[in-house]
């Protein structure tokens, strides 16, 4: 009752001893709780038995003597790691901290009411969800590819003069602008169902994904309504704030971030590594 008591745990017939007022300072843990761990008690041996991962328990056996952040051992799987503390409920602060730091992310999904509204949301960002959604964001990606490749591909000499007709009037049937208006009007059509359902309309605007969205077609659309205003395609050509949004146009490869996993912690090592980079960045502006 003093906590001075010496308590013996075997973890798969390797052995570990504390005293009781160690547990007893993470009331809510598995160990911590006199009643809880009292399930895994042997009368017989005078100890606690538990049949789980050996070198997952040191570094958990660890935390319980000096407390401070959880450090998985470098060969145990990350995976086995979490479900480890998961059976022996340490505290959710720290499991949190410690999932941040293996690069897990914990957002939480938030769904509209509507059955409608959240079929639609379902749709257009779950892919994981359904086959249809699976095929909207296959479609998605396809698009982003051909509109990248398609600025890419008429920078090129040989389709310099297919923009324009005769006495410089747009070319509306050129292949070019047809496809870049495909792929926009879907663009479009994406962000404008996506807002209409999305739940939480201020957490839509703020997020990098959508603000990607939008900018990437801005761009198409300030281009469209100046050629329609002149009717002379080479004046929007010509003009220097518009190309620079036509290279503005480039920015739809972070697009891919939404249905890429690789490129999503390729994002997440960036931020992980920021202050590294901008050191390097700081040397190499000064050289």
């Amino acid at each position: 009752r003093c906590g001075c008591e010496r308590i013996r745990i075997n973890v798969s017939g390797h052995f570990f001893e504390t005293r009781a007022s160690i547990l007893d300072k993470h009331p809510d843990t598995l160990l911590g709780n006199p009643r809880k761990r009292q399930l895994y008690y042997d009368h017989t041996r005078d100890e606690i038995f538990l049949d789980r991962h050996r070198p997952s328990f040191e570094a958990i056996f660890s935390y319980y003597q000096y407390g401070g952040k959880l450090k998985r051992p470098h060969h145990v799987h990350d995976d086995i790691f979490l479900s480890e503390l998961m059976f022996y409920e340490l505290e959710s602060d720290v499991v949190e901290e410690y999932k941040r730091g293996e690069g897990y992310t914990s957002d939480d999904i938030e769904v509209p009411k509507n059955k409608i509204l959240k079929y639609l949301w379902m749709l257009f960002e779950y892919p994981e969800t359904s086959r249809a959604a699976f095929v909207v964001a296959l479609v998605s990606v396809i698009m982003t590819l051909v509109s990248i490749i398609l600025f890419c591909v008429e920078t090129l000499p040989a389709f310099s003069d297919t923009h324009c007709v005769a006495d410089e009037a747009p070319n509306f049937l050129d292949p070019f602008f047809i496809i870049e208006t495909t792929c926009t009007l879907w663009f479009t059509a994406e962000v404008v169902i996506r807002f209409i359902s999305s739940p939480n309309k201020f957490r839509f605007i703020k997020d990098f994904k959508n603000i990607v969205d939008v900018t990437a077609i801005i761009p198409y659309y300030i281009t469209f309504v100046n050629v329609i205003s002149t009717m002379s395609c080479s004046s929007a050509k010509s003009s220097a704030s518009l190309a620079f949004l036509r290279v503005i146009r480039l920015i739809r490869v972070f697009k891919l971030t939404k249905h890429s996993v690789g490129l999503q912690v390729l994002v997440l090592t960036f931020k992980a590594s920021i202050e590294g980079l901008g050191l390097f960045l700081v040397a190499l502006i000064v050289c």
